[in-house]
């Protein structure tokens, strides 16, 4: 079972996930279905490095819950302030 789902991992993220998204998108769903679907993406990941986990050591518990959630919290925001930022530094850029 862990040689199917290491196999069968980033096709699922990319074609199944990515592929979705781009359906959903080009069948004119709203943009916020995309929300949704990134949760269940981000869900697949968490239950897959649970289950066949890069390093078994990283996934015992250590005390650190709180600072994983807070670190996660911090660098998804800035992920979505960047490309928030696009449109604003696009609009500060004259172009001839």
């Amino acid at each position: 079972m862990k040689l199917v789902v290491s196999v069968t991992f980033v096709p699922v993220m990319i074609l199944g996930y990515g592929g979705l998204g781009v359906v959903l998108v080009d069948a004119g769903m709203a943009y916020w279905w995309l929300a949704p679907l990134l949760g269940l993406a981000i869900g697949t990941s968490f239950l897959a490095e649970s289950f066949i986990p890069y390093e078994p050591a990283w996934n015992r518990e250590h005390g650190d819950r709180v600072r994983d959630a807070l670190h996660f919290v911090v660098n998804e925001s800035s992920n979505a302030m960047s490309l928030l930022s696009i449109p604003l530094i696009a609009g500060l850029i004259p172009w001839t």
